[in-house]
């Protein structure tokens, strides 16, 4: 009768140790699902930051472009204005100039 309770005892001492090992088994398994999930959804969150980062920077980018190019247009219409007015006046010395050779032709 002794050895029968001994065997029981035994038995479920082992039942309890494959019991734990079993449940060590699944709390792994379910720590090592929620650490990639959680890696997972810290990876998405960098990528969103960066993506953040990239489009922030672009649209500066874009904005500086934009400003440069506002610039750029400003100088080409005060470059046109400055060989506007040149051309008038070369035309107006032309016209001095010739009406001074006929006023000097007429004085001879």
């Amino acid at each position: 009768m002794r050895s029968e309770q001994n065997a029981e005892y035994i038995s479920k001492i082992r039942m309890r140790l494959c019991d734990d090992a079993l449940a060590r088994k699944e709390r792994e398994k379910r720590r090592r699902r929620v650490l990639v999930e959680q890696l997972a959804a810290h990876e998405a969150i960098e990528q969103a930051k960066h993506e953040d980062m990239l489009v922030t920077c672009l649209m500066r980018q874009s904005q500086l472009e934009r400003r440069i190019a506002l610039q750029l247009l400003q100088v080409r219409l005060e470059k046109d204005v400055i060989r506007n007015i040149r051309l008038q006046r070369e035309q107006q010395f032309m016209q001095r100039r010739l009406k001074d050779f006929d006023e000097a032709l007429n004085l001879e």
